[in-house]
């Protein structure tokens, strides 16, 4: 009888130490949030002297043509390397501004 009184209280143990192990850690405080500017943020909308139509009309005409191919683009290069993406985008003329 007693060797079994001393697995329950063995199991009952070992199941108190691994609950114990899984506690969550106390919460650490907040931090402080950033300080709210009073300046109001830009605005990308066009202005207000323009209809959506208008700005989207003056935008495209003064891009070039080689631009406005490359807004319908997505190109892909594997990897992450920052020297080879430049070489790519070099090479392809993509991100160009001419």
């Amino acid at each position: 009888m007693r060797s079994r009184w001393g697995t329950v209280l063995l199991g009952a143990a070992t199941v108190v130490a691994v609950l114990g192990g899984c506690a969550a850690a106390p919460a650490a405080p907040p931090s402080p949030s950033p300080p709210v500017s009073s300046a109001p943020a830009p605005s990308p909308s066009p202005s207000a002297s323009l209809s959506l139509e208008e700005d989207a009309q003056q935008r495209l005409e003064a891009m070039s043509v080689r631009q406005k191919l490359a807004t319908m683009l997505m190109l892909h290069y594997p990897g992450t390397d920052a020297e080879d993406l430049a070489g790519f985008m070099r090479t392809t003329g993509a991100g160009a501004s001419s």
